[in-house]
């Protein structure tokens, strides 16, 4: 169900924005998936369930559009903003399609599919709501940078709708959400501070490799006279 939900908010969200790029500019596009994304996404369900970690953790890209042409960076922004809405649009959906689906898994014997559709629901209306909160953090690589030079208005309209929906949804104090059951406070620190320490880690990993290469001295050339 996990998976499911996962392949559906990329999907929503990258054929979105590629249909847009492509009605304007008339560039094709194609989606792409990242086998190392995949294989992270792997590890980290297996060192969740090994930890007992509830709901787990979810990090990585597995999947992109790709452009087979140029796109001005207006026409990409909006097309990231009108993918951010649909995103949203499907976080509310499946929130309202979840909660009768909720009602019948807490019954007595619930059938497959019916925890098949539970696990999904509840994980694209946390997820894309989640995805669109980290993806509008106006930094280097992430869509909301792009938004942002496309409409500082429209990247703060989008922004302030989404962390309304988180923090009323997700992080209300009448309610909870996460955390983990089996794990003790201790596990659960290790586990926070070892993956922000490998999250840092990766990203001065690929900064060292890109500022060592920009000041990797040239090969002499000879210039004939």
């Amino acid at each position: 169900g996990i998976a499911a939900g996962l392949t559906l908010i990329t999907l929503v969200h990258e054929f979105i924005r590629g249909w847009f790029v492509r009605q304007r500019q008339n560039v094709s596009f194609q989606l792409r998936t990242f086998p190392i994304g995949i294989a992270l996404a792997v590890v980290l369900v297996i060192f969740s369930r090994l930890s007992h970690f509830q709901p787990g953790y979810t990090f990585g890209l597995i999947c992109g559009v790709i452009f087979r042409g140029e796109v001005k960076d207006r026409d990409d922004g909006r097309g990231l903003a009108l993918a951010t809405m649909a995103t949203l649009g499907l976080a509310v959906a499946t929130w309202l399609a979840w909660i009768p689906i909720r009602d019948a898994a807490l019954a007595t014997h619930p059938s497959v599919q019916v925890l098949f559709l539970d696990a999904m629901f509840a994980f694209v209306w946390v997820f894309a709501l989640q995805t669109v909160i980290f993806s509008l953090v106006p930094l280097r690589f992430l869509d909301g940078e792009k938004i942002k030079a496309w409409s500082n208005k429209g990247w703060f309209g989008l922004y302030l709708l989404a962390m309304l929906m988180f923090v009323e949804a997700l992080v209300h104090p009448g309610r909870q959400y996460g955390g983990s059951s089996n794990a003790t406070f201790w596990s659960m620190l290790i586990i926070f501070l070892a993956f922000t320490g490998g999250a840092i880690l990766f990203w001065a990993w690929f900064r060292f490799e890109t500022w060592r290469h920009d000041r990797r001295p040239q090969e002499p050339v000879d210039v004939a006279s």
